[in-house]
């Protein structure tokens, strides 16, 4: 099959290197210097993208005429920063819309949208471009990737859904990811609203358990409770959970669920219906911030180490992680090192000269009075006492750490 991908980031990189290997694939962005990157194979963060990029090839453009040779058009450009819009989804669309002429193509949208963008914009938008009637259809195919392991989701989603606006159209998206992933992945084909709701939905639901967790944590410090322990056998009951349930410890960030924890709320209040569970769930989110500033603050010293800076492992960016959120309040009663093995540039970007930079680990560690594990890093998990002297407080949200050291040890979820 040929398919055109219309947005190589975060998302579209990691699907385009995957599909690769499978399909004649062309992708296509309007930022010139990137796509040169790209063109050069200069390395890029994802893991593994660059494996598959130097095994399997496709074509890297700012063309977009080259959509017209193509059966499947996927539209996967940026749609989030305070809430999700619709506005860059239209103008990625406008400009392939002139080589959209051929009843073979579908054109399959992957950026999320809010609930009802689909019919009552993305649709209406098609037809005064008059797009519509030349195409055999229209799809909303979103993902539910997270950064880091893009790579790993793309190969094995556990299940791909497909909003469709005939049955002939979803079928080239189905062959599409069929030709990708397991037999065992379960598909899902229905109507735009169905796959546009399930989006928020599973996220709304992952959130949730970030903060019921979150909630339990700070419950167990209060009597004497052990949060592993409780999260553990929490595992064992199928009402609940499995084995990928998550730890408590600090919050969620990233370039999704704070968009779509606001976005739901916003679309309940346009339904006339009370947020009151979605507010509950944000301000157990930001609640957790508030908890460590207070706690470091609380504790002598004035000097703070952060060891991690980014919204989780894996990534580099910072996109309103709760580690600068925690960062940002301290610099203004503490003196603050950041160390992070990824999202140091990030981190320059919205800190700027109001805290200083590590080198390295060593570094950090030598530095502060108080160190915070903020991000579950792999490496902060091998710090042992010899790293440490005997004054220092390190304070563990994930408990990393637990029963390793000498030092004062201030683990979450337990008194």
């Amino acid at each position: 099959m040929k398919v055109a991908i219309v947005g190589v980031g975060n998302v579209g990189l990691p699907l385009i290197a995957v599909a690769s290997r499978y399909h004649k694939m062309t992708g296509i962005d309007i930022n010139k210097k990137w796509i040169e990157k790209l063109r050069k194979n200069e390395k890029v963060t994802e893991p593994k993208v660059n494996d598959l990029m130097a095994k399997y090839h496709f074509t890297k453009t700012t063309d977009f005429s080259l959509v017209s040779d193509c059966d499947l058009i996927i539209i996967l450009v940026g749609s989030q920063k305070e809430e999700y819009s619709d506005i860059i989804v239209k103008k990625a669309i406008k400009s392939v819309s002139p080589y959209l002429k051929s009843k073979r193509q579908v054109l399959n949208v992957i950026s999320t949208l809010e609930p009802g963008t689909m019919d009552k914009k993305i649709m209406p938008y098609l037809k005064k471009l008059g797009v519509l009637d030349k195409i055999k259809g229209v799809c909303y195919n979103p993902v539910f990737v997270a950064l880091g392991s893009a790579v790993k989701y793309f190969n094995d989603p556990g299940y791909v859904l497909i909003g469709e606006s005939n049955r002939e159209a979803g079928s080239v998206v189905d062959s599409f990811w069929r030709s990708i992933v397991p037999k065992k992945t379960r598909f899902y084909h229905s109507d735009f609203p169905n796959i546009e709701v399930f989006k928020f939905a599973l996220n709304l639901v992952l959130i949730n358990k970030i903060s019921l967790l979150n909630t339990l944590t700070e419950y167990c410090e209060a009597y004497d409770a052990d949060i592993d322990f409780i999260s553990t056998a929490l595992k064992s009951d199928p009402r609940i959970a499995g084995p990928k349930m998550f730890k408590g410890g600090l919050g969620f960030g990233g370039t999704c669920f704070p968009v779509d924890a606001r976005s739901f709320k916003k679309s309940q209040i346009k339904a006339k219906i009370d947020p009151v569970f979605t507010e509950a769930i944000m301000s157990t989110n930001d609640h957790q911030i508030e908890r460590t500033v207070d706690l470091i603050k609380g504790i002598k010293g004035k000097k703070v180490t952060i060891l991690g800076i980014t919204y989780k492992p894996n990534v580099h960016l910072v996109t309103e992680s709760q580690a600068l959120g925690i960062t940002k309040k301290l610099v203004k009663t503490k003196s603050v090192m950041i160390y992070d093995p990824r999202g140091m540039k990030e981190a320059r970007k919205e800190l700027g000269k109001t805290v200083k930079y590590a080198r390295n680990l060593r570094q950090a560690l030598k530095y502060g009075d108080i160190i915070l594990i903020a991000v579950q890093w792999p490496i902060f998990s091998m710090i042992g006492r010899t790293d440490l002297r005997k004054n220092q407080t390190i304070i563990d949200p994930w408990r990393l750490l637990k029963g390793r050291l000498d030092c004062k040890y201030i683990p979450f979820g337990k008194k």
